[in-house]
């Protein structure tokens, strides 16, 4: 898989920088953070702007979190695998069929997407604020012969084009967690799902473990806002409310990450295909790779001046949030819900 070109990409980290006050936690949470709320599409477009590319590296056209099985012989499923069996789970818990019409909210460049329009048959309507992904995943749609399935749809997620009452479910790959407002996203999937239908997914969230006071929270919650281009992280109870308040009935909620596996103090998203090779490594290698090309373009003056230092700055909070959040247990990339708008 290419790298897309490095054009633009020094002014998209200037402007999530801006977004940020990177040096203190605290400051950045009574400064920084309404203005987030403010901008969070712009805040979302600059970001995946700006990491898409790397994080297809990483973690592959589907990049989301699956996970990780044991096999025989004292192996491990590989991760790509994992996650797509998790993508068949949420469709599993829709009681997807090829008779449905399903709302993929916050689809990316759309590998879960193709997934479950594969696995189940159903029809997906698509929905992604980023035109850079949509025109990605088209290609990518075209090229696995299942765009026929899938209709893109350009739109804020919490304000979409479609009717009262017309998609047989919804779901969302770790994509709730970029909007400012739970109430008002879960009540605009009430809208459009059937009475009866299902809404689920799984997303990046506080644990009821985190602990505001605590400095040493505040810290990792902030390098993970940062690394991962969110408004602000909640816990799992806020997704909770909001979605009885929209009026759903929840049928189930779990953090998923709590049937993570533990070598040598490393979580179950470190590990990757049967060699159990660090995500770590290779999150460090790619974004040294990534840095160097931007350090040229720098020398060049093609971006601005201490690009390569920020972008390698964002990479590596990101990294450091998620582990040192795991370890702490306050952070979940995996809690699951599933909900039902009654009959």
């Amino acid at each position: 898989m290419k790298l897309h070109s490095f054009d633009g990409k020094g002014d998209d980290l200037v402007r999530h920088l801006q977004m940020y006050n990177t040096a203190d936690a605290d400051a950045d949470e009574k400064e920084m953070k309404e203005q987030r709320k403010e901008k969070y599409l712009d805040l979302v477009n600059n970001y995946y702007n700006l990491t898409t590319d790397l994080l297809h590296l990483i973690w592959g056209p589907h990049y989301s979190t699956g996970i990780v099985f044991p096999v025989e012989n004292g192996k491990w499923q590989s991760y790509r695998a994992c996650q797509q069996m998790y993508q068949c789970y949420l469709a599993l818990s829709l009681g997807a069929n090829e008779n449905m019409t399903l709302g993929d909210f916050g689809c990316g460049t759309g590998g879960p997407t193709r997934c479950i329009a594969q696995f189940t048959g159903a029809r997906i309507k698509a929905v992604n604020i980023n035109k850079k992904h949509l025109a990605q995943m088209k290609k990518w749609n075209e090229e696995f012969r299942i765009d026929h399935k899938i209709e893109l749809v350009c739109s804020d997620y919490h304000h979409t084009p479609f009717e009262d009452k017309c998609l047989d479910g919804v779901y969302m790959c770790e994509s709730l967690a970029h909007s400012p407002d739970y109430r008002k996203l879960c009540k605009e999937v009430f809208r459009v799902l059937k009475p009866g239908a299902r809404f689920t997914g799984f997303n990046w969230e506080l644990t009821e473990n985190y602990d505001q006071s605590n400095p040493e929270h505040r810290r990792i919650r902030h390098l993970i806002e940062y690394g991962v281009g969110v408004c602000g992280l909640v816990k799992m109870s806020t997704l909770t409310e909001a979605l009885e308040d929209a009026g759903f009935e929840i049928l189930a909620q779990r953090d998923h990450n709590d049937f993570a596996v533990d070598l040598g103090g490393k979580r179950w998203w470190y590990l990757f295909e049967e060699r159990s090779l660090s995500l770590q490594v290779i999150f460090a290698s790619m974004t040294r790779l990534v840095s160097s090309g931007i350090w040229l373009l720098e020398k060049l003056s093609r971006v601005p001046r201490g690009t390569a230092k920020a972008y390698g700055d964002l990479m590596i909070a990101l990294k450091t949030g998620m582990y040192d959040g795991a370890k702490e247990r306050i952070f979940t990339p995996m809690h699951f819900w599933l909900a039902r708008k009654p009959m």
